[in-house]
C-alpha cells in the first residue's frame, strides 16, 4: 500500500476517534443526570412504601383500640366494624378474634365461628381464645363434637383452667344427648311388695293406713313418675354372695382389659385417655396396672410428649408417669428411663404441676427413686436418679 494511503487512513481514524470522544464528552452529564434521578426515584419509592406500611399497622391498631372501646361500653355493632377496618388494612388474630367475641354477643355463631377459624390459620399462637371463643359457637350451631375438640385443644393450652373444663362438659353432654350415647329414661317408682305378705282384712289399722298412703301418691309424685308394682320373695341370701359376685366381676373386667393391646397414641388426649384407664385398674391388680401404664409411655417416644403436652400436664399423671418410668422401666433400660425423666423435666410448666403435686404422691415417686438407686452402681446413673429427686423436689 503507498505510504499516502497509509498517512490518509490514520487521519480519518484520528478524526473518527476524536469525533466519539467530543460526542461522549456532549452525552456523559446527561446520562448521568438521568441515572441520579433514577436513584432518586427508587429511594423515595423504597421510603413512601416503608412509610405506607408503618402508616398501615397503626392504623389497624388505632382501629382495632378502638373496638376494644366499644366493646366494652357494650356497643358490639360499632365495635365490629371497627375490626372490620383493622382487618382489611391489616389483618391480625387479635382483632379477628375479638370480632369473633362481639358476634357472639349478638348471636351470629356462623361468623363468629368463621372469624375463630381465621384467627388460627393467621396465628396459632392465639389458640386458648380462638378456640375457646369457637368451642362455644360450634355448640350453638350442634357442632357438639367439633366443640368438645376445641375445647380439648384449649385445655391443652390451659390445663388448670376450671372455666374450660366445666365448657368441655358441658359440649360433650350436648353432644351425648344428640348421639343417644347416655338415652334419658322415664323414671319409675318401684313398689316392692313382699310375696305372701298380708295386704288385706289382716294387720294393724297402721299398716293398713301406710300401704294407703304408699298406694295413694300425691297429685305432684304422679305426675312425677309413674308407679310400678315388683312383687319378690323374702328370702335370706348368703351375705357372702354379693362379695363373691362383685370379686368375680372385677377379676373379669380386669383380665379382659389386660388382654387389650396397647396401641400407640397419636395425641395428647388418647395418652391421657389410655394412662388414666390404666391407672384406674391398679386397685384391682396393681402389678398388671403398672406393667400396662409402662407399656403405654413405652409405646411412644420420649420427645413425644412434648409434643402431645405443649401446655403441660395435670399433677397426678406427672408424678405417675416419673414413678412408673422409674420402678418399671428403669431396671430393664436404664438409658431410655433417664431420657424419658429428662423430657418430663422439660415440659412446658413443669414447676406447677410438681408445687402441686400431692405428698403422697411423692412419697411414692421417692420410693421408686430409692428402688432403682439400690438396683445399679453405675455413677452415671445415680447422678440421674440425684436429678429426678432435685426437679420433683423430693
Amino acid at each position: 500500500m503507498p505510504a499516502s494511503s497509509v498517512a490518509l487512513d490514520a487521519i480519518q481514524r484520528a478524526r473518527t476517534t476524536s469525533s466519539a470522544l467530543e460526542n461522549l464528552r456532549e452525552w456523559f452529564p446527561g446520562i448521568r443526570a438521568e441515572d441520579d434521578a433514577l436513584r432518586r426515584a427508587k429511594d423515595t419509592a423504597s421510603a413512601s412504601s416503608a412509610a405506607a406500611g408503618v402508616m398501615s399497622s397503626d392504623d389497624a391498631g388505632a382501629h382495632r383500640e378502638r373496638g376494644n372501646e366499644a366493646f366494652r361500653r357494650g356497643d358490639y355493632s360499632t365495635a365490629i366494624e371497627a375490626y372490620d377496618r383493622s382487618v382489611a388494612t391489616r389483618p391480625s388474630a387479635a382483632a379477628l378474634a375479638n370480632r369473633a367475641m362481639c358476634r357472639l354477643k349478638l348471636e351470629e355463631w356462623a361468623a363468629a365461628e368463621a372469624d375463630c377459624t381465621a384467627a388460627l390459620e393467621l396465628d396459632p399462637a392465639y389458640g386458648v381464645k380462638a378456640y375457646m371463643r369457637r368451642g362455644t359457637a360450634r355448640r350453638h350451631l350442634k357442632k357438639y363434637l367439633d366443640s368438645v375438640m376445641d375445647f380439648e385443644e384449649a385445655l391443652r393450652l390451659e390445663p388448670t383452667s376450671k372455666i374450660l373444663r366445666e365448657e368441655r362438659l358441658t359440649s360433650q353432654r350436648m353432644f351425648e344427648l344428640e348421639a343417644k350415647v347416655r338415652p334419658t329414661q322415664p323414671r319409675r317408682r318401684l313398689k316392692i311388695e313382699e310375696e305372701g305378705a298380708e295386704t288385706s282384712g289382716q294387720g294393724d289399722d297402721n299398716s293398713r293406713m301406710d300401704d294407703d298412703a304408699s298406694a295413694s301418691p300425691t297429685p305432684a309424685e304422679s305426675e312425677e313418675a309413674e308407679e310400678v308394682p315388683i312383687r319378690v320373695k323374702r328370702e335370706e341370701a348368703p351375705k357372702s354372695a354379693p362379695d363373691a359376685l362383685t370379686t368375680d366381676l372385677v377379676k373379669r373386667a380386669t383380665e379382659i382389659a389386660s388382654k387389650k393391646p396397647i396401641t400407640a397414641p397419636r395425641n395428647g388426649a388418647e395418652f391421657e385417655r389410655a394412662y388414666r384407664r390404666e391407672m384406674k385398674a391398679e386397685s384391682s391388680d396393681e402389678e398388671a396396672s403398672l406393667s400396662r401404664r409402662a407399656a403405654v409411655i413405652g409405646a411412644v417416644y420420649p420427645d413425644d410428649l412434648v409434643r402431645f403436652f405443649s401446655g403441660g400436664l395435670d399433677s397426678d399423671i406427672l408424678i405417675d408417669i416419673a414413678r412408673v418410668t422409674t420402678l418399671i422401666r428403669f431396671p430393664s433400660d436404664p438409658h431410655s428411663a433417664l431420657r424419658s425423666l429428662e423430657v418430663l423435666q422439660s415440659l412446658p410448666r413443669f414447676a406447677v404441676p410438681v408445687a402441686f403435686a400431692s405428698a403422697s404422691a411423692k412419697s411414692s415417686l421417692r420410693d421408686a427413686v430409692t428402688v432403682a438407686r439400690a438396683a445399679t452402681t453405675d455413677p452415671s446413673h445415680h447422678a440421674g436418679l440425684d436429678g429426678v429427686s432435685v426437679a420433683f423436689k423430693l
